[in-house]
């Protein structure tokens, strides 16, 4: 394999506070799901804004074996449609890729117009923009740099490319702030033991509870009657959850077990 020597590109300064960079951002980047929250584009903020026909965009990163190899790992994307290329890393915060090989005959899955524009932008003009391949000599004629920071509610990745455009992702689902105070719905107590309680509860909710990576521990319907999640399985700690209606987003916060 041959590589380019890239120019070093200073990371944008995010706007949330006590952010800090992981350590070992290979291993942290490999084995989990990250997901799209922005794009920033000729200095251009365009947030991921999710709809009945793409709820989420993923970036999924996962080693090729077990005990994982952090030279060349598998990386699935999706948009409307999953596509597919794997990726090699070098260094604690570069890595390069081939082109996506897309899982459906057509990669324009999307039928909504705002969702095949976004869609455009995100994989022709940050992932694969051809002003920044590096030529077909190279194995993997892409290159990014990234970092990953550790907020206090969950960890960022920002990927950028070798022409400044950035991607922006979290490792726990997204929800827009538009959708998330749409809801009533309330919590408590936070601190909680054994027992979490939903006032205002006038139809069934999904509710799922993560841990800081974004590992799903509890994935429950609570309905009218009950309206009480059982938590009695899971240790002291901070967790995050996230509620669901009728396929919706609605909630997403803190939660403090004791």
């Amino acid at each position: 394999m041959k590589f380019l020597p890239a120019p070093f590109l200073c990371l944008s300064v995010t706007n949330v506070l006590h952010a800090q960079e992981v350590e070992n951002p290979p291993e942290v980047l490999t084995g989990q799901t990250w997901y799209l929250t922005k794009m920033i584009i000729d200095e251009e903020e365009m947030p991921f804004v999710s709809n009945e026909e793409v709820n989420q965009s993923l970036f999924d990163v996962k080693p090729f074996s077990n005990p994982p190899d952090y030279n060349i790992v598998s990386a699935g994307v999706l948009y409307c449609e999953w596509g597919s290329s794997a990726i090699f890393l070098e260094g604690e915060n570069e890595f390069y890729f081939d082109g996506f090989v897309y899982l459906a005959d057509d990669y324009w899955y999307c039928e909504m117009y705002e969702n095949i524009d976004y869609h455009y932008i995100y994989f022709d003009e940050f992932r694969m923009n051809s002003d920044s391949f590096l030529g077909h000599d190279y194995e993997f004629p892409f290159h990014f740099y990234y970092t990953i920071n550790q907020l206090e509610e969950h960890q960022e990745l920002i990927v950028i490319n070798d022409n400044g455009y950035e991607a922006h992702f979290q490792n726990v689902p997204y929800l827009s702030v538009d959708k998330q105070y749409q809801s009533n719905l309330t919590l408590y107590p936070n601190p909680a033991d054994n027992f979490l309680h939903i006032e205002n509860l006038t139809e069934s909710v999904q509710i799922e509870i993560y841990d800081l990576s974004g590992k799903v521990l509890l994935s429950q319907e609570i309905n009218e009657a009950e309206k009480r999640v059982n938590l009695s399985r899971l240790g002291e700690g901070i967790y995050l959850y996230q509620l669901r209606q009728q396929g919706q987003n609605i909630k997403t916060g803190k939660l403090v077990k004791k």
